[in-house]
């Protein structure tokens, strides 16, 4: 024990002392075992991390990845499968996409996604629609099954340009005719959150539908539209992607959530509900092919708001 204690002492106190590349020691049974001590050449700086290995893997990982990540726990999670027994007694899953899903334009898409965030949905239809008339822009495109060619789309450019015309109360007085803040306290109006988001949109080389592939589930941009009041939660940007043509997402919003409480009987977060309702709708793939969690969202929705 004391000669353990000098050699410490001697290793804190004594420049020129260099420790032995091994020494040995007896372990409790009395025998003895060699420990090798590594010793650098060079002097480095601690690296030292203040996340923890759970937030450094969520540091690294876009947010709406990993809202769709397993959970870890080796406890069997049957509540995707209650609600995927619930959906196919109550919803029609082969229920048709709105409307909304075929917008003609991104522009129009941007100003849906930003309005229809804690408001009734007539609302919304209803500032897309002033704002079409206004432009006299084409609404939905036709056929359905592509998105139009890119000179028949108004560009998030020429979006952009019409600002550069209007203030922000003035779009939101005269042209959408809608001047509800993106939260009551210390929101903005939303014809300025569109306008920042269609600047994220261009500085992310993103003018017509067919560019929005380039940022979905890219970190960058997500975090960039996060940061926009009224979008931190993430729940506008996955109604943004669905309304942009992807079918990988669903809109956990409170329609959506009160689906998932009601049936799985208890309280649930965002993350959470979006979790078990993609693990439903790929139990429920298995039979119903063409469901995809676009169209499951929109099954859960229309069979809440007509109930």
């Amino acid at each position: 024990m004391w000669k353990r204690i000098k050699m410490a002492l001697k290793v804190l106190f004594d420049k020129n002392f260099e420790p032995a590349k091994s020494y040995e020691k007896q372990n409790y049974q009395g025998e003895q075992e060699t420990v090798t001590i590594k010793t650098d050449e060079t002097k480095t700086e601690p690296i030292i991390s203040v996340l923890d290995d759970e937030q450094q893997e969520q540091k690294q990982v876009p947010f709406l990845s990993r809202c769709q990540r397993k959970t870890k726990s080796s406890q069997p999670n049957h509540e995707p499968m209650i609600l995927a027994k619930i959906s196919e007694k109550h919803l029609n899953l082969k229920t048709p996409l709105g409307d909304e899903f075929f917008y003609q334009s991104l522009p129009i898409c941007v100003i849906d996604t930003v309005y229809s965030l804690n408001q009734v949905y007539k609302a919304t239809q209803n500032v897309v629609s002033r704002f079409c008339k206004y432009m006299n822009i084409k609404k939905y495109r036709s056929p359905r099954d592509r998105f139009p060619m890119r000179d028949e789309q108004y560009s998030i450019n020429n979006f952009i340009d019409l600002h550069k015309l209007h203030s922000f109360n003035v779009l939101a007085e005269q042209i959408y005719k809608n001047r509800r803040p993106t939260s009551p306290k210390s929101g903005i109006l939303r014809s300025e959150a569109i306008h920042r988001f269609s600047i994220v949109l261009q500085e992310h080389g993103v003018n017509f539908m067919q560019d929005t592939i380039k940022v979905i589930g890219e970190r960058s941009f997500e975090s960039a539209i996060q940061s926009i009041p009224g979008q931190h939660s993430g729940v506008s940007l996955r109604y943004f992607y669905m309304l942009a043509g992807s079918e990988d997402y669903l809109k956990p919003d409170v329609w959506l959530i009160r689906f998932v409480e009601e049936f799985i009987g208890k309280k649930t977060s965002v993350e959470k509900c979006e979790q078990l309702l993609l693990g439903a709708a790929a139990i429920l793939k298995e039979k119903y092919t063409d469901l995809t969690p676009r169209r499951y969202d929109y099954a859960i929705w229309h069979w809440q708001h007509n109930r």
